[in-house]
């Protein structure tokens, strides 16, 4: 089967200053910087301490509590931008079926929480039992 490619002309956007279009625009215009210190998981080892972390992101406004069960907060933030680029395009992708959806979320890739979940695992438990939980959470 051949595969299919798809443009969507639409605008969708999460970040550390804003997790819609209008109001990233209007902060941008503003000059306020997002950049903070990194509040999401420990950071003492690291030589940084700051970057432009996502804050406020609610994921329960945009999915099931079981469909948060499989997907990272960097899966979570992709699919709302996502969805916020479809319906931007104004194209009618968003009324048609399943499929479609369900072909964007399996194309997952974790991010950096995913990550350090895992490598604080597998210090703590070792690679077997980390490696089976990243083997599940991905496929």
């Amino acid at each position: 089967m051949k595969r299919r490619s798809a443009a969507v002309t639409g605008l969708g956007i999460i970040t550390a200053i804003g997790s819609n279009i209008p109001s990233s625009w209007e902060i941008l215009i503003k000059g306020t910087c997002g950049i903070e210190p990194v509040n999401l998981f420990d950071v003492s080892h690291y030589r940084s301490q700051k970057a432009a972390e996502v804050n406020g992101f609610d994921p329960l406004l945009f999915f099931s509590a079981r469909d948060l069960q499989r997907m990272s907060r960097c899966d979570q933030m992709g699919l709302k931008a996502a969805s916020e680029a479809v319906r931007d395009s104004r194209t009618g992708l968003g009324k048609c079926g399943s499929r479609a959806h369900g072909d964007l979320r399996r194309r997952r890739c974790g991010g950096i929480l995913s990550a350090e979940r895992y490598r604080k695992e597998m210090l703590q438990k070792g690679w077997r039992r980390a490696w089976r939980r990243l083997a599940h959470s991905l496929f």
